[in-house]
């Protein structure tokens, strides 16, 4: 469900900027067919529309079924919240752990693997960029990120 923003005459560093996160999820690795269990952060920059916030939860988790990798996740999620919603930036980050390097390999039990991906006006406004990045590591309480 779309919704119009708020305030349709407002500059756009005005209108909303929504992040929704940690939104957990399980997923199956498409080279091993293991676990990839993590959570997820989306968010976006409105434009003329608004998408309902249970709707990133349900995007996340819509992907996440499928056999996948944790990079193409990440695009995934980004694909589609940007085809109906046509905000003017959007930004994904996941961090997650792989089964398939504690199962085999490696054999790594505490590692975790973060993705970032960053469209539209995150990649060409630093100060959204550096916004986002302080959200998502206020709530995953990870300095790291921020970095």
């Amino acid at each position: 469900t779309l919704f119009p923003v708020e305030c349709p005459v407002c500059p756009d560093e005005e209108k909303t900027h929504v992040v929704e996160g940690p939104i957990r999820f399980t997923g199956l690795c498409e080279h091993h067919v293991l676990p990839i269990r993590g959570s997820a952060w989306v968010g976006y920059l409105a434009g003329e529309k608004l998408i309902g916030i249970s709707k990133l939860t349900r995007i996340t988790r819509l992907y996440s079924k499928r056999f996948t990798s944790q990079e193409r996740l990440c695009h995934d999620i980004a694909n589609e919240l940007g085809k109906d919603v046509k905000p003017r930036g959007v930004a994904v980050y996941i961090e997650a752990e792989h089964f398939c390097t504690q199962a085999r390999g490696v054999r790594e039990l505490s590692s975790h693997t973060g993705t970032l991906v960053m469209r539209g006006d995150y990649n060409r406004n630093p100060l959204l960029n550096e916004e986002f990045r302080l959200m998502i590591a206020r709530r995953a309480g990870n300095a790291a990120i921020a970095a």
